[in-house]
């Protein structure tokens, strides 16, 4: 629970320490009762984590996002094709 309220706060994934299936279990039933913040496991086995993060996380403004493909559309090549 308090990897979902931080997730909620910062609006960033928070990954959990590598756990059994079990406990990773447990972790996304109770977490799924939470509308505001998504479940996913990851890695490989014995290391598999759970990441938390919230929904509402606007994952559009990351810091490396500069829009590359906004004038792929707009392109003119320089020549003639005959």
């Amino acid at each position: 629970r308090q990897a979902a309220q931080q997730a909620k706060k910062t609006r960033r994934a928070v990954i959990l320490e590598p756990m059994s299936p079990y406990e990773r279990r447990i972790i996304h039933v109770e977490l799924q009762k939470d509308q505001d913040v998504e479940t996913k496991s990851d890695g490989e086995p014995p290391y598999r984590r759970v990441k938390v993060f919230s929904k509402n996380a606007n994952f559009n403004n990351r810091r490396y996002n500069n829009n590359n493909n906004r004038n792929r559309n707009s392109y003119k090549p320089h020549y003639k094709n005959k």
